[in-house]
């Protein structure tokens, strides 16, 4: 029998840390007759770094591993890109007897402030948390409902897990649905490597936040590439949440009521999806704190590469003679000033003074 686990994110609920511990054991998973076929980036995946697993070779009529019993894939881009009934049945149901999904969703607020975060790490906004939520429409609840109907209609096992109760012990929480989606004796793949960090993918300070979120408006490949050199290489920087305005809460809260019925209706108890009503979405602002010196080196070394405006902190202070006269370092002054004036930091830069 032809067997098949789907790990499908969605996005912001542990993934990279899902397909490094996957990268990390491919081997060992193999004894357990799971075959966990290479994804093209898995040796990011086994340095920690953020990944996309190996869906992809689902469309690539990948046909390797069958004296195994279960072939695993894990990414996110499936979550989007199977949830239609025409393209389940043709890449899955017509090439596996027996499929299971697993999809591990998220609490509201908090799913929301991450994606935002994500927005600006790697899709280019300038927008506000608040900006964001009163003028986009995220998806992933409504598609979480799809994916549900389509198990339904197309008879095939599905697992929702709620991150949020998991993220702590996301592995953990992970190996236990594999082993007991194929059978396998409890416990019996607590041996295997766990990554040294999880969460993999971090979110930002408001003070990184607002870096790159002026750095998107000059181009976003500059912020993209500094957001991924301080998550892999800063880990351990605690998070920070904007504040959410009262209206904000309001309209989500109305919002996402009917869906989040609809969805808890089939989940456990202990997998339930809330809408957070507590004091972290909406406390007081907090003073952006200065960035490190470790944040700051890895944007000087960023910024000595090619790809990369050159910033001569000789001609930065030449251009500025105040940061010169202020003393002030002038990477520093440019990351937490110079960035958000539009200050020129060489004369071939385009800015907006």
């Amino acid at each position: 029998m032809r067997e098949v686990v789907l790990h499908i994110g969605h996005g912001k609920t542990g993934t990279s840390a899902i397909q490094s511990y996957l990268a990390l054991n491919m081997e060992e998973l193999y004894k357990f007759d799971i075959n966990y076929p290479a994804p093209l980036d898995s040796k990011r995946a086994k340095n920690l770094q953020v990944t996309s697993g190996n869906g992809t070779l689902i469309f690539d009529n990948y046909d390797g591993g069958h004296d195994a019993k279960a072939t695993l894939f894990s990414s996110e881009n499936l979550f989007f890109l199977l949830h239609g009934e025409q393209k389940f049945t043709e890449f899955i149901l017509n090439k596996y007897t027996k499929v299971t999904v697993i999809l591990y969703t998220r609490n509201v607020l908090d799913m929301l402030v991450s994606v935002w975060g994500q927005t600006v790490k790697r899709g280019g906004s300038t927008l506000s948390l608040n900006e964001y939520l009163t003028t986009q429409s995220d998806p992933h609840h409504e598609i979480c409902l799809k994916w549900l109907n389509l198990s339904k209609q197309l008879n095939f096992d599905i697992n929702i897990r709620n991150y949020s109760n998991h993220r702590h012990a996301i592995i953990d929480d992970f190996t236990n649905v594999v082993a007991k989606i194929l059978n396998l004796e409890n416990g019996c793949l607590a041996h295997l490597i766990k990554p040294s960090k999880t969460p993999i993918n971090r979110s930002m300070t408001q003070a990184e936040y607002s870096v790159l979120q002026c750095l998107n408006a000059c181009d976003p490949r500059f912020a993209s590439k500094l957001s991924d050199a301080w998550v892999e290489r800063l880990p351990d920087i605690k998070k920070e949440i904007p504040q959410l305005s009262k209206e904000a809460i309001i309209n989500l809260k109305a919002r996402y009521t009917d869906v989040l019925a609809e969805l808890n209706d089939y989940l456990d108890e202990s997998e339930k999806v809330i809408f957070e009503e507590n004091d972290k979405f909406s406390c007081a602002v907090q003073p952006i704190a200065s960035l490190s010196n470790d944040q700051i080196n890895i944007f000087k070394e960023l910024f000595t590469q090619r790809d990369f405006p050159s910033f001569d902190p000789d001609i930065y202070k030449e251009l500025h003679p105040d940061v010169e006269a202020a003393g002030v370092d002038p990477y520093r002054h440019y990351l937490e000033f110079g960035i958000k004036e539009g200050r020129r930091i060489l004369k071939t830069f385009i800015s907006k003074k």
